[in-house]
């Protein structure tokens, strides 16, 4: 049994989990616009965008890691029930709250990996560009510890069950 998505939040929360959306939007939109000006460029004019492949593991990084604080908010995270029927009901509860409890560890895990990181790169730059890789690394580094904020915060405050797809703007 998957776990049960969050009601919709209003105010202050829905503004500030639309902001990462968009931004990953934009993200998503970006690639896609680098790939067709590399693809046009090094096919049609045998000049392809310098650094492409740059441009594209950068914004992947930060659109994947950008979107880890809004699936956590909107409990949109991928979910496989195999053992769920063989829980008698009373036991979902406590099985979300260990669930969300793991989750965050392994979000506060990677968050705190990345900073360690981050200040292992304090002079690297990327190969073509020259770009400074440690920003960008504890950029992710935040957006994984609010991740895992997120998580522990689900896992005291858990949503009433919904249908997931009862408040889906698609």
């Amino acid at each position: 049994m998957a776990l049960p998505p969050s009601p919709q939040p209003g105010g202050a929360a829905r503004l500030l989990g639309g902001v990462p959306a968009t931004f990953a939007g934009l993200m998503l939109a970006a690639v896609m616009m680098v790939t067709v000006v590399d693809v046009i460029g090094r096919y049609a004019f045998s000049r392809p965008l310098p650094g492409a492949t740059e441009i594209i593991e950068i914004l992947m990084a930060l659109l994947i890691y950008i979107g880890l604080p809004v699936v956590s908010q909107r409990n949109a995270h991928i979910s496989v029930d195999m053992f769920g029927s063989l829980l008698p009901k009373a036991a979902a509860p406590a099985r979300d709250f260990i669930v969300r409890l793991l989750c965050a560890g392994i979000m506060g895990v990677i968050a705190w990996r990345l900073w360690h990181y981050a200040g292992q790169l304090s002079r690297d730059v990327t190969e073509y560009l020259k770009l400074p890789q440690a920003p960008l690394v504890y950029v992710l580094s935040v957006c994984a510890g609010i991740a895992a904020l997120i998580e522990v915060y689900r896992a005291f405050r858990p949503a009433p069950p919904q249908d997931a797809f009862a408040n889906d703007p698609a």
